[in-house]
């Protein structure tokens, strides 16, 4: 399943969790939430997020590996 990131605020609705607060099971896709569906921060419309890049961490010594 694949992570969305709100461009307004930087909620990440990662569909594999859904948003059961806000009535979203488990598993549901963007694509598939109901009309009206906002992000719970800020309100944008779900149409709005865009596909979130995984973060990565890099330890010193990778970054001297680089250099």
């Amino acid at each position: 399943m694949k992570d969305y990131e709100c461009p307004l605020c930087g909620y990440t609705f990662d569909s594999a969790a859904g948003d059961p607060e806000n009535g979203i099971a488990p598993g549901t896709a963007l694509r598939d939430l109901p009309d009206g569906w906002y992000c719970p921060m800020c309100g944008i419309g779900a149409e709005e997020f865009k596909g979130a890049q995984k973060k990565t961490s890099f330890g010193v010594g990778s970054i001297a590996a680089m250099v």
